[in-house]
């Protein structure tokens, strides 16, 4: 059964820096964690953040090696929910858990109802002559849907422009994501490269599937003619412009305005995606 997390904004935000990296007095949120063992646990985590906080940074990674894209032996800080008295001026102990022990996060608002669920990821990645490898580094990123193929993903910001919403796929149950777009990889220069990873991309996760194989076929015929990079781009600022020109309001503030067509790109990005993993949803089993 196929489930779409709504978030309680319109876009995820990518800052290149870690969370610890943030604010040293960031507020602890209450969430639920699922360790690598399997144990669960309800804490107040500090370093991991929700679309209702102003340091939400959408993404928390770690690197196998070193001057990799993120920090390595990552940790975060936490408070054990039943240490919190309000009537007592005794402080609760702030402990410490690994990245490597944590495997989903569910951030809840106080009513226990959740916000936003992270899960941790390793990445296959297909390299410069389309060899299967692996990606030096783990992120624990935002679920947007959980089903037979799980979509995880977060918008990527560079100096405060938007550049582009990553998106990460994952067959329910396999140990390894893959990711369509490899923006790690792919060139402007090189688009037929990136239809190439694409396509074997989607063979990796759902490939054994008769009628997503055959469905994959048909879009490796569509990218002869135009590539996914260059189909996406047009289709996603048409997009944008469409969602800019419905809304009738005048003077509208150019930051608004950037919101707007950065959401209309956000929009495109997912619903794209997210046709391709509605067909293996409904003609495949597993």
């Amino acid at each position: 059964m196929k489930k779409i997390y709504y978030l309680s904004i319109a876009l995820l935000a990518f800052n290149s820096f870690n969370a610890q990296n943030k604010k040293k007095d960031a507020e602890f949120i209450p969430v639920e964690i699922t360790k690598e063992n399997g144990e669960t646990e309800n804490i107040l985590l500090r370093g991991v953040y929700s679309p209702r906080h102003e340091s939400y940074v959408g993404v928390i990674g770690q690197s196998y090696k070193p001057n990799g894209m993120y920090p390595m032996n990552l940790h975060f800080e936490y408070k054990n929910i039943e240490d919190i008295d309000e009537e007592s001026d005794k402080k609760p102990e702030i402990k410490k858990i690994k990245f490597n022990d944590l495997k989903k996060i569910r951030v809840l608002d106080y009513q226990q109802d959740d916000i936003v669920g992270y899960e941790k990821l390793k990445i296959l990645e297909f390299d410069s002559d389309m060899k299967l490898g692996h990606k030096n580094y783990e992120i624990l990123a935002p679920i947007l849907s959980e089903g037979k193929i799980n979509m995880y993903g977060f918008d990527l910001y560079i100096n405060n422009f938007y550049m582009s919403t990553l998106i990460y796929l994952k067959k329910d149950g396999d140990p390894y994501a893959v990711m369509p777009i490899d923006y790690d990889r792919n060139s402007i220069l090189k688009m037929k490269a990136s239809s190439e990873r694409f396509i074997k991309s989607l063979r990796q996760i759902g490939g054994k599937c008769t009628p997503f194989s055959n469905y994959i076929n048909e879009l490796e015929k569509k990218f002869e003619k135009e590539s996914v990079t260059k189909e996406m781009a047009r289709g996603s600022w048409e997009y944008s412009k469409k969602v800019r020109n419905e809304n009738k309001e005048t003077n509208v503030p150019l930051s608004k305005r950037r919101r707007e067509l950065d959401k209309g790109s956000h929009d495109y990005t997912v619903n794209y995606i997210q046709e391709i993993v509605d067909v293996y949803e409904k003609n495949c089993s597993n």
